[in-house]
């Protein structure tokens, strides 16, 4: 069975046991990206699929100090076939637009960064057209750990 790796680092790191629970075959490393695997491309070639993980907060200030853009989107593509942008959030904003999140049942604070809505969805359009980078969406931790058992599976089965 093909293994995934988690980079050993903070965010990631705590995708492992998690991941390991739900039966797949999980070890951490250290890793261009947060999670990676050799999958199968047309017909049965060795590919590799790098995983980049952000809470939508930590989207937002990667985005803007262009950490992402700038430094890991660039490892990625040269280590990886196919990358992917996992981002997790539920994605809320003002009636001018501004980014939110929640702070309470029903109160919610600007995400630190201030950026818009539009603004945050052109980058990731651009991440994906420029970029090569897919991007999933999901809004908790048990949707995020769905998405990456259907996407390790996707590659690997």
């Amino acid at each position: 069975m093909v293994v995934i790796l988690v980079d050993y680092h903070v965010g990631s790191a705590e995708l492992l046991e998690p991941l390991r629970k739900m039966g797949l075959p999980a070890e951490s490393g250290d890793i261009p990206a947060d999670l990676a695997w050799e999958g199968r491309g047309e017909g049965g070639a060795p590919v590799m699929v790098g995983v980049e993980f952000k809470q939508l907060g930590e989207l937002v200030q990667s985005l803007r100090t262009q950490r992402l853009q700038g430094h890991q989107l660039g490892k990625m593509r040269d280590n990886f076939e196919f990358c992917y942008l996992l981002i997790e959030g539920e994605l809320h904003y003002d009636n001018h637009g501004r980014l939110l999140r929640r702070a309470g049942s029903r109160r919610f604070r600007p995400i630190p960064g201030n950026m818009a809505v539009g603004e945050l969805l052109k980058r990731l359009f651009v991440l994906h057209l420029r970029g090569g980078c897919n991007i999933l969406w999901t809004r908790k931790r048990a949707e995020t750990l769905k998405y990456i058992e259907a996407l390790y599976r996707t590659w690997t089965d």
